[in-house]
């Protein structure tokens, strides 16, 4: 019984390939069996200008679909202090700080050591940098290693051309925590040194 029923399974495998080798060849055999253009004739023709540089084409696999206008025109800018803004900040700011502070990371400091800041969120002509940073905690017991992450934020800024000008009030200050753990993304894996 069970040579029957691999015996079977042979024969519907090898007409799986038989069936699926017929329907590729017939269409490769669809591609090729159109007939030879012949050629056309000559004919005296004028001599003409030179034909025009052709505008380069959008690969549409590749290329998202838009118009030329909305591709050229810049990302809208935030209103000033409203929710859209807030969220464009919280979602893209905290690596970007991290990214500030990386360098002063030399390893050996514990993986849920963190540095916890109060600054002022200031935008002036689309450039973003923290101002009024005051240390609310730190867990590094390493003061060069804060005193190096203080500065380097203190340094920071950089272009987001989709923010307006904008500085938080210096009453409700902004708050940031800075982890070592997330710092070890961005430093290669040989190097990480985390405990």
């Amino acid at each position: 019984m069970k040579w029957v029923a691999a015996a079977a399974a042979v024969v519907v495998v090898a007409l799986a390939v038989l069936l699926w080798q017929a329907t590729r060849d017939e269409t490769v055999s669809h591609a090729d069996s159109s007939p030879p253009s012949p050629a056309p004739a000559p004919v005296a023709t004028a001599p003409t200008a030179p034909p025009r540089p052709l505008a380069p084409m959008k690969n549409p696999v590749t290329a998202p679909a838009t118009d030329d206008a909305e591709a050229e025109a810049p990302p809208p800018v935030y209103v000033a202090n409203s929710p859209e803004m807030w969220d464009h900040v919280d979602e893209t700011y905290k690596r970007r700080w991290d990214a500030f502070v990386v360098d002063c990371y030399k390893g050996g400091a514990d993986r849920s050591a963190k540095l916890k800041i109060n600054y002022t969120l200031a935008v002036q002509n689309h450039v973003v940098s923290l101002h009024n940073i005051q240390l609310v905690e730190s867990t590094l017991n390493n003061a060069d290693l804060q005193d190096c992450m203080m500065r380097s934020l203190a340094d920071a800024h950089f272009s987001d051309n989709q923010m307006p000008d904008y500085e938080s009030p210096a009453d409700h200050p902004e708050e940031m925590v800075i982890r070592m753990e997330n710092l070890k993304r961005f430093l290669p894996p040989q190097e990480n040194g985390m405990q």
